[in-house]
């Protein structure tokens, strides 16, 4: 095994902020100057791992609180990612970590995580706030990358249909028929049904978050999923409408159970575990897998089609991981709850000067940063 190349150096400090906007609850800023190392995804042996993610959880335990916006998920959330991300990506950010001199810098590798993945992939956002890397070494690769990826994605509207088609019309969770399935087959008498939705596994962002994606996650970019493949239906699954909500919240994942190194799936053990979270709703947990495990399978009539990616999945649990025990998840769905709770007053503005403007001002930021 060839020895790991060295990371080229991280990148320029980020623009600064007044006092003032930096106070609680604060929307996540639009332009970062300091990013992630792209594309270096060395792994490391188990020892050398061992020492790597020491150092990164003692660089973040040393973090000093200054008053930097979410500075208080820092900690908790470099530590998530360091524990969850694959072999590749999670040294890719212990690396980061570790480099960090200064808390400023350390919180720059946070904040880039915070807005240019965890933001894109719960909001389902469809812009991202990390900018490009300005390192010379790195801008050719970059440049390559983003040839790809910035082409606009029209929409497939077979996705559903295919996705219920290899799916065998069912929910793969419940296996419950989908309602207008069970339509069209005569209504049968018995047979358990709700309306269903095809889940996409990972979502389209921009060309910066897909690099944020490609390097926590290089099993993703091996795997070829890009803007030009996420309607593919290998990037999505079927799921009943309450169960596609909580898969899109992550707060319900599908953790492989064994790992095929085939890309082409054909020889791929497609079993797995069905994990939820503190927030998946009680009422829902009858109508799990009483295995706690589930096994996905071509219909008879849909074996040219693709099943859905093990590293796509593999992807979304980790997230789920990551957003659960860091409590990023929830800081984002509560300014989002938020913005949806304001939006509707904007246009009414009290004659007593009373109007909360800043609110208003600091929610929209918020969405605009969001999508």
């Amino acid at each position: 095994m060839a020895p790991p190349k060295r990371r080229a150096s991280s990148l320029a400090p980020p623009l600064r902020r007044s006092r003032r906007l930096q106070e609680t609850p604060q929307p996540p800023p639009q332009q970062l100057g300091r990013g992630l190392s792209i594309m270096s995804t060395d792994t490391e042996t188990p020892e050398k791992w061992k020492t790597l993610a020491g150092a990164a959880k003692v660089r973040t335990a040393r973090y000093r609180p200054e008053k930097r916006p979410h500075e208080n998920l820092l900690q908790p959330s470099l530590d998530a990612f360091v524990d969850w991300l694959p072999e590749g990506g999670r040294e890719s950010v212990a690396r980061d970590i570790n480099d960090a001199k200064i808390d400023e810098e350390l919180h720059d590798v946070f904040m880039n995580l915070f807005t240019g993945l965890a933001i894109p992939m719960k909001a389902h956002s469809r812009t991202s706030s990390v900018t490009e890397s300005p390192c010379l070494k790195r801008l050719r690769q970059v440049e390559i990358v983003a040839s790809c990826l910035d082409e606009p994605q029209p929409r497939d509207h077979q996705f559903k249909d295919l996705c219920l088609q290899r799916d065998n019309y069912r929910c793969i969770a419940t296996g419950q028929m989908d309602t207008g399935h069970w339509d069209k087959t005569g209504r049968p008498d018995g047979v358990l049904h709700a309306p269903t939705n095809g889940a996409h596994e990972s979502r389209k962002n921009a060309a910066s978050a897909w690099r944020v994606l490609y390097t926590c996650f290089p099993g993703v970019r091996r795997a070829a999923l890009s803007p030009d493949t996420i309607n593919s239906e290998s990037n999505g699954l079927t799921l009943v409408s309450s169960y596609h909500e909580q898969f899109g919240s992550f707060q319900l994942a599908f953790k492989p159970v064994e790992y095929s190194t085939d890309l082409d799936q054909k020889d791929q053990d497609n079993k797995y575990e069905v994990k939820t979270y503190t927030r998946f709703p009680p009422y829902l947990r009858p109508t799990l897998p009483q295995s706690g495990f589930i096994e996905l399978k071509k219909s008879n009539d849909a074996q040219n089609l693709q099943l859905p990616n093990q590293y796509y999945l593999d992807c979304h649990w980790r997230l789920a991981e990551v957003l659960n025990a860091s409590g990023m998840g929830e800081v984002i769905d509560r300014n989002l709850q938020r913005w949806e709770a304001l939006k509707g007053t904007c246009h009414l503005l009290r004659e007593d000067g009373s109007t909360d403007i800043d609110s208003l001002l600091r929610a929209a930021l918020w969405a605009h940063v969001i999508g």
